[in-house]
């Protein structure tokens, strides 16, 4: 046995009982010669007793495993599986004789299946064997081998059992002939040679536990016999014989199942194997057999002909025969025939045996020998008159021939690899004016299986009209249509050629490989929807020429993953795009399916060997991604060399391999990984700790992953860029975290950071590279982090150090600060504004990470920042009040053009503010915090007011805050210039405070009326109005409609809560006064929404794009069908981007088949349904259907 064990860390295989519980669990073998585990079935049977087979949860019997011969394995095996085996026991019947074994025991009256109860399990077994050889002829060829070495293994064993039986004095009649078990079994299964020459031998094999003494007793003799007698009975009623016969028919026709899973295999595997361009399907037959000798090798001339490999698909044309039959060819000598035939015998022997015998499946239709099939469609003027009088001959011949060769030329696996099928024209002697396909046509069928076929077959499905205009396009735009080849090459000077040029090749209803060259500067996305829309033909092979910069612009995009191609690969059928013609080194390559080649030069063409290529790639990729030794990465390196030069791309550099996770760059000589781009450091552990990375990109979505950054820092000794992309505007939080161990590390390598915020696409924030200087001669530019908390250690020893590390910005490009600010990430803004000032200019001033040092260096960066919009968070002060009060005295006011007061404690901010300062603001925004409602003092309306009156806004917010003395609102109304103000946001509270303090809403409604006079119907924009508890009063209601009806509302709040019904009319009126047209969003909320809707006017021309209808969270509201109405109405008539249903029930659920249908899904993104809502909703099947109707449609 050649096996191997690993002592360290042995695999176990788990056995389970057939309820699922844990029965043992049994060490597991390492076979030497396939480097497979494996278990004996001896240690099995020993382990656990009386067990009958193993199956799976998915399959049934488990079978032994086999050798390359096709023979089972010795001492048996089974295979090591990764889940746990069910263990199926043996059936032991209660009424078996004692001592039956032995011949002894009474057994009057027993049935066949008692009496011979060690026989049943070996029928049984054998019965589904030979079934499933039945029913699997399809299968693999090793996997129908494995079936048919075990079924010939237990029917040995039945025969085996009876023998023993036979003499141990049990003897089981089955006729009137007192013909015996034994004797039935011997005739019924005596299998003879098929036409194939596949022996069908099973073995009878001698019993080997001999019965010494022979029975004595006649009476218990003849009582057996009478037992066991079946006479007189038919097979229809006597189970044994039907069993008996079942079995026989059964093995009658192994031959023919075995043939037909040859011929399947030989037929399909050569399909999933063979070269791009060669054509797999082909035999030799001799020349002239008038001139034979056996005895003179010299007279012994043969040619290779190709037949047509028709498959037969759905859609075939009925008037066109679909059988295989050979090329309209002459066929072509061999050159050195001895070494082709050594090497292609077996193959060819198999494919004169179909012909000679004939096939037919599901997919091919091969006729048994005959003339008018096998010559359909050919000329006997071109083929010779020597195939068309002799071809029968010529192919017994042919199969003697090779029959006779040595060593035999019959193997039991086929192995026509994609090598010995590229291999084939160099054995061809083609002559100048032929070609190497014997005139036949490239195919692909529906599935991109490539097939030759003839003329007749390969052009069934084509339009022949539709042909002669592509060809005519073609033509005219510097190209040509190689029907033999099924390739188009063609120029293109406009998407408008484009267009005109895809209609054409839609209709021929044919599947071409296209070259493009591009005639114009083509965009990105001009490309990606050129090559989306060829993929839609089935094209496999796409070749663009002439891309440009504008396709691959350079700079900060470079540093970004673009999977454009690859993506276009996975949506589509097109298996191979190559790049030719590109005006920079790095972007000539060829695209595979998640694979790349870049080259120095543009390749002459793209390679049509792809299955091979990336084949092989996909080895390579393996091999190197896991590799710690460098011999092993470098001999897989040299097959991947010797592909690539059989491929005619010896100049390629780099081998890039693309997953979901990220990609890697392969130096193609070294097979070292040089450049390694990846998300959230997903890629294989050995790639990362490499050792040769140059170039390491990383896309982070968190920073879980800090620690195997820095790791692969450490180990890639060789590294020279480390480019970090994150999502969100968040510099500073990686500048803690990457910036800080980058910085620790005291690493020569340049870091990156880029932002992926879309409007930024990948804009590259900072570039920073270390550089060392005495600390005797420090500049400023040195990187100082004034005794930073974040890595401390690293400090702490750089104090006892002679050297320090230096940052070098050598670009920096943040000119935003959104998160909180570290004393580290301070220290290093306060550096990069030194050597790059005036760069930042939106900043949010978080000071709860911060200590003073930290302040100092956030007040140095403000100083030196032209900033245009400040975000202060107004945390508690505690005891850095005179500190924070710097910081604030350093902001530019000149320059500042918005600035937002956000957080509990906006009063203690506003007091630190000192005098004087000369604001410009164009945006003030004072927000509390939800749902706390701040009380401004009237110190700090005084504030406000300086700032508005200095300022000249067009935007002012006030939210979640209210004035403590409401008369102070005349005060904000007074410094409002409401000529230049186009947004006011004041919120649910002030807009409640404004119109119950009757001075300063007339104040507001009189200044608003005068900008509308002065300015001919200009309206000033409300973010929010709120209709609530304002509704009170008839003067508060003449308010807010006076007040609505010089404003825009974007956003009208209604709190539909119960009312005075004398105030409906004056209610109504003020609903009527919104500008609807204006309004973007509406809020329906309480438990009166009923009363509120039937008050709402005509809404002649909603332009909505959100709708909620919200009832109350103590008591689900029951919208009314006239409710429903009105909603239909907004729905259908408004671009409606986002609807919810929250607390409320319709009063019809099939209202909600209404509602439906009003939805336009192209619009449509977020539709939310609270708990109630959602079951009606889901239980209104009309309303579900019609919903998935419109997805799907959309």
């Amino acid at each position: 046995m050649a096996s191997s064990e690993q002592t360290d860390s042995p695999v176990l295989q788990e056995f389970n009982a057939e309820d699922g519980s844990p029965l043992t669990s049994l060490r597991t073998h390492l076979c030497a010669e396939t480097d497979e585990r494996f278990l004996l079935w001896t240690d099995i049977q020993r382990e656990i007793q009386g067990i009958d087979y193993l199956r799976t949860k998915v399959k049934g019997r488990i079978l032994f495993t086999i050798n390359t011969d096709g023979e089972l394995r010795h001492p048996l095996r089974i295979r090591y599986y990764e889940g746990a085996y069910i263990v199926m026991h043996r059936t032991i019947q209660k009424s078996q004789p004692e001592g039956f074994l032995d011949g002894h025991g009474d057994s009057q009256d027993q049935p066949f299946e008692e009496i011979l109860p060690s026989l049943k399990p070996l029928f049984d077994t054998c019965q589904y064997l030979y079934k499933g050889l039945e029913y699997n002829t399809d299968d693999k060829r090793e996997s129908f081998q494995e079936a048919i070495a075990n079924t010939r293994y237990y029917h040995s064993m039945l025969v085996e059992e009876v023998e023993r039986l036979d003499r141990a004095g049990v003897k089981v009649l089955v006729d009137d002939n007192d013909r015996g078990l034994l004797s039935w079994l011997r005739k019924l299964f005596m299998a003879p040679l098929s036409i194939m020459k596949w022996t069908w031998a099973f073995l009878i094999l001698a019993g080997r536990n001999r019965r010494d003494a022979a029975i004595e007793d006649s009476a218990s003799s003849e009582a057996w016999s009478r037992t066991a007698t079946l006479s007189r009975l038919n097979p229809e009623n006597c189970p044994p014989l039907k069993l008996l016969e079942e079995l026989h028919d059964l093995q009658q026709k192994v031959p023919e199942w075995d043939y037909s899973n040859i011929c399947l295999n030989t037929l399909h595997e050569s399909n999933s194997h063979r070269d791009y361009v060669t054509l797999a399907l082909f035999i030799v037959l001799p020349y002239d057999l008038d001139s034979w000798d056996g005895a003179d090798p010299s007279t012994q001339q043969f040619r290779l002909h190709f037949p047509c490999d028709n498959w037969k698909g759905k859609g075939a044309r009925e008037d066109l025969p679909q059988h295989v039959h050979l090329s309209n060819h002459p066929g072509y000598n061999l050159k050195k025939p001895e070494e082709f035939f050594q090497k292609y015998g077996d193959y060819i022997l198999r494919v004169l045996q179909m012909i000679k015998h004939g096939y037919s499946s599901r997919y091919y239709e091969i006729p048994p020998l005959d003339a008018n099939n096998i010559l359909w469609n050919c000329d006997p003027n071109i083929i010779g008159s020597h195939l068309t009088m002799d071809i029968e001959p010529l192919v017994d011949r042919a199969i003697s021939y090779f029959l006779e060769l040595s060593p035999p030329k019959w193997k039991k696996k086929l192995e026509l690899t994609s090598d010995l099928s590229a291999a084939i024209k160099t054995y061809l002697d083609v002559q100048d004016d032929d070609n190497a396909e014997g005139n036949l046509h490239r195919y692909y069928d529906g599935n991109r299986n490539v097939f030759w076929k003839c003329e007749a077959h390969a052009h069934q499905h084509l339009s022949s009209q539709s042909l002669e205009r592509l060809k005519e396009f073609v033509q005219s735009h510097e190209g040509y249509v190689d029907m033999q080849q099924a390739t188009i090459r063609v120029e293109l000077r406009s998407m408008n050629e484009v267009d005109q040029f895809l209609p054409h090749l839609y209709d021929v209803r044919h599947t071409f490989d296209i070259s493009v060259k591009l005639g114009w500067k083509a965009t990105l996305l001009e490309v990606k929807r050129l090559c989306l829309d060829i993929g839609e033909t089935e094209t496999m092979v796409l070749e663009l020429d002439g891309i440009t910069v504008e396709i691959h612009p350079q700079g900060n995009d470079r540093y970004m993953r673009n999977f454009v191609l690859q993506d276009i690969i996975e949506k589509t059928g097109i298996r191979v795009i190559a790049l030719l013609n590109y005006p920079r080194p790095q972007e000539q390559c060829v695209h595979v399916y998640h694979y790349s080649l870049q080259f120095k030069t543009p390749p002459a063409q793209s390679s049509r060997n792809w299955t091979e290529l990336r084949r092989d790639l996909i080895r390579f990729h393996d091999t190197v991604s896991t590799a710690q030794d460098p011999s092993v990465r470098n001999s897989a390196a040299m097959l991947l060399q010797s592909t690539l030069k059989k491929e005619g791309f010896s100049e390629a550099q780099t081998v890039t391999a693309y997953s979901k996770e990220g990609s890697a760059v392969f130096d193609r000589k070294s097979g070292a990984v040089v450049e390694v781009l990846t998300e959230d450091m997903d890629c294989p552990e050995g790639m990362l700790s490499a050792g040769s990375i140059q170039t390491l990109r990383v896309h982070l979505n968190s920073l879980d992953f800090d620690q195997e950054i820095f790791n692969a820092m450490r180990v890639n000794t060789e590294l020279k860029d480390l480019i970090v992309s994150y999502y969100g505007h968040n510099i500073l939080y990686y500048t803690d975290h990457i910036v800080g161990k980058w910085h620790s590390s005291s690493t020569p390598f340049c870091l990156t950071l880029l932002d992926r915020m879309k409007d930024t696409r990948g804009r590259i924030i900072a570039q920073l590279v270390s550089g060392k200087s005495d600390r005797s001669d420090l500049s400023d530019g040195r990187f100082y982090p004034r005794e930073c908390d974040t890595n401390s250690s690293f400090y702490q020893q750089q104090q006892h150090s002679d050297v320090l590390m230096d940052i070098v910005f050598t670009q920096w490009d943040c000119d935003h600060v959104f998160s909180k600010v570290s004393d580290y990430s301070a220290s290093f803004l306060d550096m990069a504004s030194q050597q790059h000032p005036s760069v930042l200019i939106r900043f949010t001033l978080d000071v709860s990470c911060l200590s003073c040092n930290g302040l100092s260096s956030v007040r140095e960066v403000l100083r030196r920042s032209d900033l245009e919009h400040l975000h202060i968070v107004c945390n508690p002060i505690d005891s850095q009040s005179e500190s924070i009060a710097l910081v604030l005295g350093a902001v530019q006011w000149s320059t500042l053009k918005s600035l937002v007061f956000a957080g509990n404690n906006i009063e203690a901010w506003i007091d630190l503010f000192q005098t004087p300062f000369s604001p410009r603001l164009l945006s003030l925004q004072i927000q509390g915090t939800w749902p706390s409602i701040q009380e401004l003092s009237h110190s700090s309306v005084l504030f406000i007011h300086n700032l508005v009156c200095s300022s000249q806004l067009v935007d002012f917010h006030l939210r979640n805050v209210k004035l403590q003395d409401g008369c102070d609102w005349t005060l904000i109304i007074d410094s409002i210039d409401f000529s230049l103000l186009k947004i006011l946001d004041l919120g649910v509270a002030c807009t409640e405070q404004l119109v119950s303090t009757p001075e300063a809403a007339n104040l507001f409604i009189s200044r608003m009326d005068q900008v509308r006079a002065e300015a001919e119907g200009t309206k000033l924009v409300l973010k929010l109005f709120s209709l609530t508890s304002t509704a009170s009063s008839q003067l508060d209601l003449d308010l807010i409609q006076r007040i609505l009806s010089l404003c825009k509302i974007e956003k009208l709040h209604i709190d539909c809560a119960a009312f005075d019904l004398k105030l409906s009319n004056s209610i109504a009126q003020v609903l009527s006064s919104v500008h609807w047209a204006s309004l973007e969003c509406l809020i329906l909320t309480g438990d009166n929404i009923k009363a509120w809707i039937q008050l709402l006017p005509k809404i002649e021309t909603p332009r909505l794009k959100s709708l909620s209808i919200q009832g109350s969270e103590r008591v689900e509201h029951t919208l009314a069908h006239s409710s429903v109405l009105f909603a239909e109405q907004l729905i259908r008539a408004s671009p409606l981007e986002e609807l919810s249903f929250y607390y409320v029930r319709l009063q019809d659920s099939h209202d909600w088949v209404r509602l439906v249908e009003s939805m336009d899904p192209s619009l449509l993104g977020d539709l939310y349904l609270g708990v109630g809502s959602y079951d009606q909703f889901a239980s209104t099947t009309e309303a579900v259907e019609t919903y998935n109707s419109k997805l799907k449609t959309q």
